[in-house]
């Protein structure tokens, strides 16, 4: 089982992974494309991270 705190950490690097190319190029949100996308992978990585952590 891994700690919370460790597994926090790996997801707060993956959010910024996830949210640096739309800081770095911000018509990304212009154009029309759904930015709750982002949210919706973020939750689906969690419950994954999480099911994997608990076997």
């Amino acid at each position: 089982v891994v700690p919370f705190g460790v597994t926090y950490e790996k997801i707060g690097t993956i959010q910024r992974r996830l949210a640096w190319p739309l800081h770095k190029d911000d018509t990304l949100s212009r154009s029309g494309r759904p930015t709750g996308l982002n949210i919706y992978f973020i939750i689906v990585l969690l419950l994954f991270t999480y099911s994997r952590t608990t076997d």
